[in-house]
């Protein structure tokens, strides 16, 4: 068998190739044929050579963000091939970046990344840009633009802009513009305050003038009659705080009267007579949670939860009452490490002034997503009803559903919201919002979807 003695000791260093085979010389156990990149050590063992000049500082083990903000703020923004604002990266990484927009230059390029970056990326635009500004004469009301929440937005001259206007117990204004200039459009809410007659043929006015509703401030004064034929006619005169269906009956209320129906998220007032009314309540849905974006995570926010739902049959006295039909659920907003939690759905009620009879309560909203955690984000819960006041029968009576998650924290969503129970949508009356990520274009994804009442005389007593 051949013999391979064990060489532990090589502080000799490097010898001359002339000395191969002297082998009867004691430098030659303790020396090396090549040596390269190494140093030999006193103590007989060797260590790796150093540099000889500075290249350049090793890279960091913790990621570095890139963040690009474009003007204007709704351009597409690709990073690396995907549509994002915001990559994690190491140091030293060249990445790669495209923005683009309606009306402007595409700027495409990259940008070696050596710390936390804010990039600005202004576009040029092909076109002349005006500006439509929306301003409305009640304060807190929601304004869209093309869509999006906004009171502002800025496109290519005779570009076509649809708004919308709306705020709970007024009535919503929407439109078009043609943005030929600089434009300031001045929307003014008004509430509603309608007579209902019977005979539904009667004649109605309102403050002198024949028309059976009317819009009006908050605190406006208005005077109505209702006259029929030989009948004997009815008139009166109130101050408008909330929007309101008052029925004016000159002869017999006839069963199938429909006294209030409506999706429009407020508080409406009216005068029921005697008699067995079905009564249908559903609250509306919760607003999904906001998504999370990243270089290594995208997700989006869970679904929020739908609204209960609820319907029966009920005895009422003569007098005043009050329902109310519960407003959406706003959607939360994206971000970075986590989205914001979406917002609860409002309930949808019916009793006095005083007390709840009935509720339906509205659904729960989405969570917002965490950053690469499992289990997340979290479904909004649907809602659930009440029965507060002795009822002659419970027709229906559902709670809400629960709102979708893809689980595991991943995925660009759809996160579908609970279905209504009105109808077993998705987008019906009451259900919850759905969940996406920035991707879309949606900041968290959709508010959830109004309440509603429905106030029916069944029976007159």
């Amino acid at each position: 068998m051949s013999i391979k003695p064990v060489q532990n000791q090589f502080n000799g260093g490097e010898i001359s190739p002339l000395m191969d085979g002297r082998f009867d010389l004691p430098v030659y156990q303790y020396s090396a044929d090549i040596m390269s990149n190494f140093i030999p050590l006193s103590e007989g063992c060797f260590k790796r050579r150093g540099g000889t000049h500075f290249v350049s500082s090793a890279k960091t083990t913790e990621p570095l963000t890139l963040n690009i903000i474009t003007s204007p703020e709704d351009a597409d923004i690709e990073i690396e091939g995907s549509l994002r604002n915001s990559f994690q990266a190491a140091y030293g990484d060249e990445i790669s970046y495209k923005v683009s927009a309606e009306y402007y230059n595409t700027k495409e390029g990259s940008i070696v990344i050596k710390e936390d970056t804010d990039l600005a990326i202004n576009l040029v635009s092909q076109v002349e840009m005006v500006t439509v500004e929306v301003v409305c004469n009640i304060e807190g009301a929601d304004i869209y633009l093309n869509g999006q929440i906004r009171d502002s937005i800025t496109v290519g001259k005779n570009a076509t802009v649809t708004y919308r206007v709306k705020k709970d117990g007024y009535r919503t204004v929407q439109g078009q513009v043609v943005a030929s200039s600089d434009k300031t459009v001045d929307v003014t809410l008004k509430m509603i305050f309608e007579i209902i007659p019977i005979p539904s043929d009667a004649l109605v006015t309102i403050n002198g003038e024949e028309r059976s509703s009317i819009e009006v401030d908050v605190g406006d004064n208005v005077e109505w009659m209702v006259a029929y034929k030989d009948l004997a006619s009815k008139s009166g005169a109130e101050t408008i705080n909330v929007s309101a269906s008052r029925v004016v009956s000159l002869g017999d209320i006839l069963s199938g009267t429909v006294f209030l129906d409506s999706t429009t998220a407020g508080i409406y007032e009216t005068e029921l007579p005697h008699g067995l009314y079905r009564i249908k309540l559903y609250g509306a849905g919760g607003g999904s949670g906001g998504g999370s974006w990243g270089s290594d995570h995208h997700t989006a926010g869970a679904g929020g939860g739908s609204g209960a739902g609820i319907e029966v049959l009920m005895v009422l006295n003569r007098d005043n009452y009050k329902a109310v039909v519960g407003k959406y659920g706003e959607h939360g907003t994206n971000a970075s490490g986590g989205g914001a939690k979406g917002s609860t759905g409002g309930s949808s009620t019916f009793g006095t002034s005083l007390t709840n009879y009935i509720v339906a309560g509205g659904g729960t909203g989405g969570s917002g997503s965490l950053k690469k955690t499992a289990g997340s984000p979290t479904p909004g819960v649907g809602g659930s009803y009440n029965i507060i006041a002795a009822v002659s029968q419970t027709v229906k009576a559902y709670s809400g559903n629960s709102g979708k998650t893809s689980g595991g924290g991943g995925g660009y969503g759809p996160n579908y919201g609970g279905a209504s129970v009105y109808d077993g949508t998705t987008s019906g009356i009451g259900a919850g919002g759905t969940g996406y990520t920035s991707y879309d274009g949606r900041p968290g994804g959709q508010n959830g979807y109004s309440g509603y009442v429905q106030i029916t005389l069944e029976e007159v007593y």
